[in-house]
């Protein structure tokens, strides 16, 4: 950046360098003619006043800076057009085409007819331009040119009596005696150095693949900052001893530097500020009870998609594929509603849609699975609970419980017309609350089941039904969403648009956390209540704690079919009145 005494100082050295030329030029009112040319453009002090140098008595005035000694280039309005755009004064056009200009001069031009040109070439501007008015006397000859600040030297050398020397000069040499400095002075020293020595900080940051969520400087910090590091390996650092700092960490310090690390003089200096350092607010006796678990330990299953199979010796039934009779009875709630299977207007004894009248528990009357659940990374995705594989193409059938995980930056897995490339993408341009904000990972659960005896709306497999719900920039939707799904309209209870897999539960990503999972399926909720159609992004409505008419309760018996819920243990236990644990 060119600062406005750069400028100035340019302007200035043009100048005085064509000073045989500008002598000689007709410049209006004064007599450039005259050979004490440089002198009527300096300036002195009389009678209080600042005024022009009339004669080799008055005492010239010098500023310190060019911008005070030309003040009068700033006060001239004559209305430059450039680029059809008018600049008023200097000022405006060294803020346009000079301060942050990578180039630019100043040039003096004499015409035939003794009038003088000075020119401006910037980067910044397409053409030069014309800043004479600004810089050359005006009429009334209250702008002198800006030669002000230089010094005519006499080519004369004065005569000094050497015998008399003594008389004028001390000639001892008080170099030589050692040089005292006030107690002041030293600490005003010891801080310069401080802040000289210490260095840049480091931009400390989570930098582990996978995120541990543990701050640490950038890689190679000490190879770029640390005395110490340059000292002992001066052919693989990146800067010189002479442009090191003081060694940041004692375990990284040499010999030379021992005790002379950042850290050291971090914990010397707690030793003197013990007073401030120590916490005065007074803390609350936790009266709550501790909560002692019931159980003595836990089955760990280190890694998703391994568990355990539980079989039953005796008979058949495993407890989901019994089959039972269909209710002919509608939602308590929702009176207009009965289960799927069940045709309340055909003939007596047709009523149902399955000819016996029986079908599988899990499909007649639900389920519900929960599970206590620890999550040990910001990666891992996999089954938590499944019976079969409701989205396998061959043969689906059954349910299943899983978590996956989503990160900002990824790429979506299916081919996109709408922009979306990746998650954070979507999250941005859909506007959507609470997403990647405490970290660039997001963790989901979902339940999937497939009623493969309903093969209504054209589903020949079966009828799809999952846990997402509406929120905040996402309308609830009518198909499953699925990985590698891309956008548009799909039909009812099909796989669909993946971009909804961020309407799901999401899970806060703590690896000191234990979760409560509630997974529940009821076949008696109709999900395509037309009700429905005035909450589609109100994720109470689909949880089932919203009536069609506005009012919460703790169950409404709308919503979704599939229903995911999640509760900490910490919360858990803090809404059971006892004292959080320990981590």
């Amino acid at each position: 950046m060119v600062t406005i005494e750069e400028f100035l100082d340019n302007i200035a050295n043009t100048l005085i360098t064509n000073i045989d030329t500008l002598s000689g030029a007709s410049i209006d009112g004064l007599d450039s003619t005259n050979r004490d040319f440089l002198k009527q453009h300096q300036k002195t002090i009389r009678d209080g006043i600042t005024q022009r140098m009339i004669d080799d008595s008055d005492r010239l005035l010098i500023y310190k800076r060019n911008e005070k000694a030309n003040q009068e280039d700033f006060n001239v309005v004559f209305g430059t057009d450039i680029g059809g755009v008018t600049f008023n004064n200097l000022k405006d056009i060294y803020e346009s085409f000079v301060r942050t200009s990578e180039t630019y001069n100043t040039f003096v031009a004499v015409a035939t007819d003794n009038t003088v040109t000075v020119t401006l070439e910037s980067s910044s501007a397409n053409n030069s331009i014309d800043i004479t008015p600004y810089i050359f006397p005006s009429n009334d000859g209250n702008n002198p040119l800006n030669i002000s600040q230089y010094i005519q030297l006499n080519k004369e050398s004065p005569t000094y009596d050497v015998n008399s020397i003594k008389e004028f000069f001390d000639t001892r040499i008080h170099e030589l005696l050692p040089q005292q400095l006030t107690r002041q002075q030293r600490i005003d020293a010891f801080f310069k150095e401080y802040e000289i020595l210490k260095g840049e900080y480091p931009a400390f940051a989570d930098y582990s693949d996978p995120l541990d969520y543990l701050i640490e400087t950038e890689p190679l910090y000490n190879a770029n900052h640390d005395i110490s590091y340059i000292q002992d390996n001066p052919d693989s650092s990146e800067i010189s001893e002479q442009s090191s700092y003081i060694t940041r960490l004692n375990v990284d310090t040499n010999q030379k530097n021992k005790s002379k690390t950042l850290e050291h003089l971090r914990d010397d200096l707690t030793l003197f500020l013990k007073d401030i350092d120590q916490d005065t607010e007074a803390s609350l006796q936790d009266e709550r009870p501790e909560y002692e678990n019931i159980s003595d330990g836990y089955l760990k299953i280190r890694n998703l998609n391994q568990g355990i199979i539980i079989r039953k010796q005796e008979g058949n039934d495993v407890g989901i594929e019994k089959d039972v009779l269909i209710p002919d009875s509608p939602n308590p709630i929702n009176q207009a509603y009965y289960h799927p299977y069940y045709n309340p207007d055909a003939l007596e004894g047709q009523n149902y849609l399955i000819p016996d009248g029986y079908a599988p528990s899990y499909l007649v009357n639900g389920f519900t699975i929960t599970m206590w659940v620890k999550f040990l990374d910001v990666t891992t995705k996999g089954t938590l609970f499944n019976y079969g594989n409701p989205l396998r193409g061959y043969d689906p059938k059954g349910f299943r419980l899983e978590t996956y995980v989503l990160g900002k930056e990824d790429l979506l897995t299916s081919d996109r017309n709408d922009g979306y490339e990746t998650w954070g993408n979507i999250v941005d341009g859909e506007s959507i609350d609470g997403l990647f904000q405490d970290s660039d990972y997001e963790r989901f659960i979902r339940l999937v089941v497939l009623d493969n005896f309903d093969k209504s709306n054209g589903a020949p497999a079966g009828r799809l039904y999952d846990s997402h719900i509406g929120i905040t920039g996402m309308d609830r939707q009518k198909f499953v969403p699925e990985f590698g799904k891309p956008e548009g309209t799909f039909d009812d209870n099909t796989k669909g648009d993946e971009k909804y897999l961020l309407a799901h539960i999401k899970v806060p990503i703590d690896f000191n956390e234990w979760y409560f999972i509630v997974a529940t399926y009821n076949p008696m909720i109709d999900e395509h209540n037309t009700s429905g159609n005035s909450y589609l992004q109100n994720s109470d409505y689909w949880k089932g704690n919203v009536t069609d008419n506005g009012f919460y309760v703790d169950n409404s018996g709308l919503g979704t079919k599939c229903k995911v819920d999640i509760i900490s243990k910490s919360d858990l236990l803090r809404a059971r009145g006892f004292a959080p644990e320990e981590i």
